[in-house]
């Protein structure tokens, strides 16, 4: 938490990842952190075709930055995340909803 940020309700700002919220949460997306590829050697080709790639694919979504998002449902023993954005339902793993940073409503 950040002195003097202003949240939505409350008048504090909470910063999570995406991964961490709980069912029925929301919040506003605030930032994506960049993939650095395997071994965190900044190459840009990690797992999943490197930083640009994983931004173009959560934006193709309906993924970025100043976007509610609401958690739908979280699948057990580390499975996926079911989530609300733009009137559609997405499930996104575990790895990329960590990467996403949401300002959450209280």
């Amino acid at each position: 938490m950040t002195a003097g940020s202003m949240s939505w309700s409350s008048g504090v700002r909470m910063e999570k990842r995406l991964a961490e919220m709980k069912e029925g949460e929301k919040g506003r997306i605030v930032r994506i952190d960049e993939h650095r590829g395997p071994l965190g050697r900044g190459k840009g080709r990690g797992f999943m075709g490197g930083r640009c790639h994983q931004r173009r694919n959560l934006q193709t979504l309906g993924i970025r930055e100043g976007k509610t998002v609401e958690i739908h449902s979280r699948q057990p023993a580390g499975g996926p995340i079911v989530i609300k954005i733009d009137n559609m339902t997405l499930t996104l793993g575990r790895m990329m909803a960590g990467r996403i940073i949401v300002e959450v409503q209280e």
